[in-house]
């Protein structure tokens, strides 16, 4: 939070208050008066940090990034550096993950950085099983998720900068419950199409493409808010989920493609004509870039369709967007490809209870 400054030399505040980001234009280039005038929108005084982006700069430059590190302790040394100066992450994430580096470090720091293997994994992974936790004599299932998540996130990244050969086995965490994801309806869908148009506020009416891109393309918000017209093949009829380092990078890190159907692509060729300058397929009202209070008026226009609180999120779409393909008969392992999931399992959840593939996959046990 604090001022930042645009190419054309405005200075612009961002505050956040009761929980939600604010932004606005100061009208002026003097840095002087933008502070002034940060002091009487938000009245509190600026948070002051050059020094600490100067350290940064200095901690930067005092690695040598062409050469790869000798040891895990230098490799988790820079993978703190990433998260904190150059990961999208929210910064509650980012701190978790920096608990489990310092432990880590501890640990397999005089390591070489390639000397991390299965057997050490899982001797690590069997101990914090029968450690203790704060509520129970074991340390629960979802923090062990957690931990070997973390750990494979952190592997992922030294293997793409190729710090390590390959990615050892990772232990598996399993009785973890998760809810189900709950699809909304074509009665939903039609609802909330119908309330964008009629809707008081600009910026949710400034929603289809949002709701274009999330119901048929099954796209997550990030992947929405970063969907770039030179990601979108009109000709081919297929969108790419890129990183647009440092501000983002897919889910799990990878990139993947997905086709466009014949209502999408026509939405999109409308939508392209409309603006050929823009650089981002979804804007706001005033013609730039979503800001993360996109999920604010997603949530103002599911109130105004009358849907309930629980099915009322962003996300939802994507769940309508896999929920419907798996209805439609495509196979699981397609709709897996679409919508970007590491594990297959995470599909499976998509399938009703009622679906006669579960009741299948539960047949073959007592077939003889």
């Amino acid at each position: 939070m604090g001022l930042y400054q645009r190419p054309n030399g405005v200075w612009y505040a961002r505050w956040t208050r009761n929980g939600e980001l604010h932004r606005r234009s100061l009208s002026t280039t003097s840095r002087r008066e933008a502070e002034a005038k940060y002091r009487q929108i938000t009245g509190k005084p600026l948070n002051r940090r050059p020094r600490a982006k100067k350290a940064a700069q200095r901690e930067a430059a005092a690695v040598d990034w062409k050469t790869k590190p000798e040891t895990f302790g230098e490799m988790a040394d820079r993978w703190a550096y990433h998260l904190a100066h150059r990961s999208h992450m929210k910064t509650g994430s980012i701190d978790a993950y920096m608990v489990q580096l310092r432990r880590w470090k501890e640990r397999w720091g005089y390591l070489p950085a390639t000397g991390l293997d299965h057997e050490l994994i899982a001797e690590w992974h069997q101990e914090r099983t029968a450690a203790p936790g704060k509520t129970g004599e074991r340390t629960a299932k979802a923090t062990l998720k957690f931990e070997v998540r973390c750990l494979q996130l952190f592997l992922r990244w030294a293997a793409n900068k190729t710090y390590i050969p390959s990615i050892p086995d990772l232990p598996v965490v399993s009785g973890v419950s998760k809810k189900e994801p709950r699809a909304l309806s074509r009665a939903q869908l039609q609802a909330l199409f119908a309330a964008r148009p009629q809707h008081a506020r600009p910026q949710v009416r400034a929603l289809e493409p949002v709701l274009m891109l999330g119901i048929h393309a099954g796209l997550r918000r990030e992947e929405i808010r970063f969907l770039a017209w030179k990601d979108v093949d009109l000709t081919a009829g297929l969108l790419r989920v890129t990183a647009k380092p440092p501000a983002f990078s897919p889910k799990d890190h990878e990139e993947r493609s997905v086709p466009l159907n014949d209502e999408l692509l026509s939405f999109l060729k409308e939508l392209r004509a409309e603006t050929p300058e823009a650089e981002w397929v979804c804007l706001n009202c005033e013609f730039r870039q979503w800001s993360l209070g996109l999920t604010k008026w997603a949530r103002e226009l599911f109130n105004a369709a009358g849907i309930d609180r629980d099915y009322g999120t962003l996300h939802r779409l994507r769940h309508s967007f896999g929920s419907h393909l798996l209805e439609a008969g495509v196979d699981i392992e397609t709709v897996r490809d679409l919508m970007g999931h590491a594990d297959i399992t995470t599909t499976a959840r998509y399938l009703s209870t009622t679906d006669p593939r579960r009741r299948a996959a539960v047949a073959t046990l007592t077939r003889r």
